[in-house]
C-alpha cells in the first residue's frame, strides 16, 4: 500500500481508498472490511489518494500516478468521473471543500482541481 484515504457514502458507510504500486487503487468498506471495487486505470504505480464531497453529499476519490495522470473517481461506483494528464509525476494531492490540490513536479508546481457540482472540470 503506498497511500490511503478515507470517506463515507452518502448513507453514512464509512470508506478507505488504498493505492498500490500495481497500477491499482482499491474502495473498502470499513464497516464489513469487504473490498468493493478495484480503481483501475494508471498505466503506473499509484502514489496518492485523496478525498473530498460534493455539495450535494457524493463523495470524491482523487489518485495520481507516476505515468503522470490524476484520476477522479466516485468510490461509491468505482467509476471513473474525469482524467486529467499531468506535465509532471503528481506527488501530493488534498482534498478540500473547494475540491483538490495537486502538487506536482521538481520544483513543486501547484494547481486547484475543482470538479465542479456534476459534470467536473478544472
Amino acid at each position: 500500500m503506498s497511500a490511503v484515504a478515507t470517506t463515507t457514502r452518502p448513507d453514512g458507510t464509512p470508506l478507505a481508498i488504498t493505492t498500490s504500486e500495481d497500477e491499482t487503487g482499491i474502495v473498502w468498506d470499513l464497516t464489513t472490511g469487504d473490498r468493493l471495487h478495484i480503481l483501475r486505470g494508471h498505466s503506473g504505480p499509484v502514489s496518492t489518494v485523496a478525498t473530498t464531497t460534493r455539495p450535494d453529499g457524493t463523495p470524491l476519490a482523487i489518485t495520481t500516478s507516476e505515468d503522470r495522470s490524476s484520476i477522479l473517481w466516485n468510490p461509491c461506483t468505482g467509476q471513473v468521473v474525469e482524467r486529467l494528464q499531468l506535465p509532471y509525476t503528481g506527488r501530493i494531492a488534498a482534498g478540500t471543500d473547494a475540491g483538490f490540490v495537486i502538487a506536482y513536479g521538481e520544483n513543486i508546481a501547484c494547481f486547484v482541481w475543482n470538479p465542479g457540482p456534476a459534470t467536473g472540470g478544472l
